[in-house]
């Protein structure tokens, strides 16, 4: 639902920021960017019959038989050529492979579609030549408010049958130019569906020597020198069919992949960010920044609430929107026209809040990193393609602090800033030349649930209270997700949660918000009137204090018979408790009622207890690790499953009549035993 939403407020985002656009920047497809044309000399054909003899088997009706990719790099451009080939077995892959889909940047590359061929019974049939093709604009990452520009070249293919092979290659030339002419690039070496053939080839020109490695594979090239060139070529036939676990952290390799790239050492990756980013102490300003930050100083009690106010204002008042259109993919915007246009990418809101901490005499620099590789960095090759994202470290009075300029409502003192566990990163300033530690945020993350149900006797509804607090960074995300979203729709849905639980739910006040003065946290608070609470069973009444909070982060990983690490949200404590206050004083039987279970990774508890009239059951799950390493897995889910069951908690009693007696007590015994 929010996604949804989500995708609503980024539409008419769009529309708004059309006005903002100037002509140059938005690209339109143009039918004389594709051509039609043959096989350029220097690729080397990969003959199919041997593969087609003997497929590989079958995923989803479709045998894929070659993935062929080959690179020329040459002075001031680059080739990419790709070549497929599948063989189509039943009537399902029809729908999968008949649709054609080429993508290109039209900004800097050309596409040339060399085949599109079907051989069917040994013999070939052109579909390029009479081909139709459409354009369109698909912007996938126009849910993130990124804006790339990219254009996909559509051909759809018709009479297309079973026992086809659908063989078909293209190439894009050009070279993205905020690259400066370097070569880096990746390449998959399994997929979850095995391939016939992989082939992998590589020229370069003489004297620009490739670096390249691959993991989870000893695969070598073969080096071919001809002449003025330098080739490079690996091949692997019949790949392996991956299962893929899923529920693996993200730094995790699951399937083999080959890096290649012409940077020695990562300070060579510095030099090419340090041309990109400047140095902003030495761009001229505008008034229009000195006026505010001389508001600022004017307001702030101090320089320490100086810089929190800054970082704010970058964060939450300059909106995150990408408009990445060629070498605007990696090249910052100039920060005074990031200013004034009150919106960025991260490398725009990077900059920007570096200009204005040097404005301030704050020594601060941009820091790259991946949002998703995260860790596994630390062993690549040196290449500006390792990276996805852009932070920024400063110092003040002698301490390092790190600062994640594209998050939101971080609001409060500078140490409660919070980024996510990057580990790794490359600072970008004239001393950098490796990539550094990044210390993982010292905020906990925990979540503290009250539920309060009070009973006047046991025929009235329920009085039904709710107080859930988010601390660390997941009040940020929980401040995001109730502050986009229009409170009706959020209360419809909380009360629907309800209602499937008991027979009537109706709220008694609104949804209330509560942010602290520190901003370190974010509390819900929810009312409401529920009937049907004590479940009638044969003889006796149940009640049913259940943790559903902490089966978010117990639930059993989709595949337990793993070959793959698991991902554990960390750090994470959550302390969940259902307090139920009687109209009486109950005498209830907790014999058995404590649990606990921990391994090396997690750590559960349930505590009950009684205080006259109130009955506490409490639960408690804390994170002690952010995987559990392969050799773990198995006694890992073992203790998942145990908490699981554990995760409710019953009160019985024998009837709903206010006053305890002697032989409810015997009964409930009997009950429980």
């Amino acid at each position: 639902m929010y996604k949804r939403i989500r995708t609503q407020l980024t539409v008419l985002l769009m529309l708004s920021m059309s006005s903002l656009l100037s002509a140059k920047d938005v690209m339109s497809p143009d039918p004389t960017a594709v051509l039609k044309i043959q096989t350029p000399e220097w690729v080397k054909n990969i003959d199919l019959s041997p593969i087609v003899k003997n497929p590989p088997r079958a995923q989803r009706g479709t045998s894929y038989l070659l993935s062929d990719s080959q690179v020329r790099v040459i002075d001031g451009t680059k080739q990419n050529y790709r070549r497929y080939a599948s063989l189509l077995t039943d009537s399902q892959s029809l729908t999968d492979n008949s649709q054609l889909q080429f993508s290109f940047d039209p900004s800097y590359q050309t596409l040339n579609i060399h085949q599109i061929n079907i051989i069917r019974n040994g013999k070939t049939l052109d579909k390029l030549s009479n081909a139709a093709i459409k354009f369109i604009q698909k912007e996938e990452e126009l849910d993130s408010l990124i804006y790339s520009g990219v254009v996909t070249a559509l051909v759809v293919l018709d009479d297309v049958r079973v026992g086809d092979i659908i063989d078909y290659s293209y190439s894009a030339e050009g070279i993205n130019p905020v690259y400066g002419g370097k070569y880096f690039g990746g390449f998959p070496l399994e997929w979850h569906p095995s391939v016939g053939l992989v082939n992998i080839r590589i020229i370069m020109p003489k004297g620009r020597p490739l670096q390249y490695a691959a993991y989870k594979s000893d695969i070598q090239p073969r080096i071919i020198h001809s002449g003025s060139e330098t080739e490079y070529a690996w091949q692997i036939s019949n790949t392996a069919s991956i299962k893929d676990d899923k529920e693996y952290p993200t730094w995790h390799t699951a399937y083999a992949w080959l890096q290649v790239t012409e940077y020695e050492k990562w300070q060579e990756v510095v030099n090419w960010a340090l041309n990109l980013y400047g140095n902003p102490e030495n761009k001229q300003g505008s008034q229009e920044i000195s006026n505010f930050l001389d508001l600022h100083k004017n307001k702030a009690a101090n320089k320490k609430e100086l810089i929190a106010n800054v970082i704010d204002y970058v964060q939450d008042d300059i909106r995150y929107f990408g408009v990445e259109f060629g070498g605007n993919s990696h090249k910052p915007g100039k920060p005074t026209e990031v200013f004034n246009n009150r919106y960025g990418d991260c490398k725009d809101k990077s900059l920007l809040l570096h200009y204005l901490l040097s404005e301030l005499n704050i020594k601060s620099s941009p820091v790259l990193v991946s949002n998703y590789n995260r860790r596994a960095i630390k062993n690549w090759l040196p290449s500006p393609g390792v990276f996805d994202h852009v932070i920024l470290t400063f110092n003040y009075q002698g301490k390092d602090y790190w600062v994640d300029p594209t998050k939101n409502m971080q609001e409060g003192s500078i140490e409660n800033l919070y980024i996510s566990p990057f580990t790794y990163g490359l600072a970008i300033n004239k001393h950098s030349s490796r990539l550094i530690d990044i210390p993982r945020n010292e905020i906990p993350n925990q979540i503290d649930v009250k539920e309060t149900y009070s009973f006047s006797n046991y025929k009235s509804p329920v009085d039904l209270d709710i107080k859930t607090k988010y601390s660390g960074a997941l009040s940020e995300y929980k401040r995001i997700n109730f502050t986009s979203v229009e409170s009706e729709t959020i209360a419809k849905e909380f009360l629907t949660y309800y209602k499937s639980l008991y027979d009537a739910v109706s709220p008694k006040k609104d949804i209330q918000y509560l942010l602290d003065e520190t901003g370190s946290s974010f509390s819900i608070f929810e009312e409401y009137s529920a009937n049907g609470v004590w479940k009638k069973n044969d003889g006796y009444f149940s009640f049913e204090a259940y943790a559903d909070t902490i089966k978010t982060y117990t639930t059993l990983p989709e595949t337990t018979q793993r070959t793959t690490p698991i991902g554990i949200a960390y750090p994470m404590t959550i302390n969940f408790v259902n307090e139920i206050i009687f109209p009486v004083e109950e005498k209830l039987d907790l014999e058995g009622a404590n649990y606990a279970i921990e391994d090396d990774y997690i750590k559960f508890s349930r505590t009950v207890n009684k205080q006259g009239k109130k009955l506490f059951v409490k639960f408690n799950y804390t994170a002690k690790r952010d995987f559990v390493p392969l050799s773990s897995v198995e006694e890992h889910i073992s203790v998942l499953k145990k908490i699981n069951n554990e995760l409710n908690y019953h009160i019985f009693i024998d009837d709903l009549t206010p006053v305890p007696t002697k032989s409810r007590l015997d009964r409930l015994r009997k009950l429980a035993n």
